[in-house]
């Protein structure tokens, strides 16, 4: 075997095993739309009927008093039946939950 293609295979191999993704015959736009993509998918919301204080206070606008709130709120009146709800939490009116309305979910 020549030694360019063993030291081809060979960093192929390296790549692999360290995690790189290798495409072949795609165009990089195409590699950036799929990167992306993946990026949208791992991106995920916070669940505000599950989220302890610590995941509620990762959100935009939200520090411990509204993150107690909001906890407070789920136990006192039972799981939110929508995110919409959040506005009924002392500290969440419309502004803030113009902020927060893609960032959570309620399943």
């Amino acid at each position: 075997m020549k030694k360019s293609i063993f030291f081809s295979m060979l960093l192929v191999v390296v790549l692999v095993l360290a995690g790189t993704n290798l495409v072949f015959g795609v165009s990089a736009t195409e590699v950036g739309k799929q990167v992306a993509g993946q990026a949208a998918e791992q991106a995920t919301k916070v669940n505000i009927n599950s989220a302890d204080l610590t995941q509620l206070e990762s959100l935009p606008g939200i520090g411990p008093e509204t993150a107690k709130g909001i906890v407070d709120y789920r136990e006192a009146n039972g799981a939110f039946k929508s995110v919409e709800e959040l506005k009924e939490v002392k500290g969440i009116g419309d502004k803030k939950y113009e902020v927060l309305k893609d960032l959570v979910t309620v399943e």
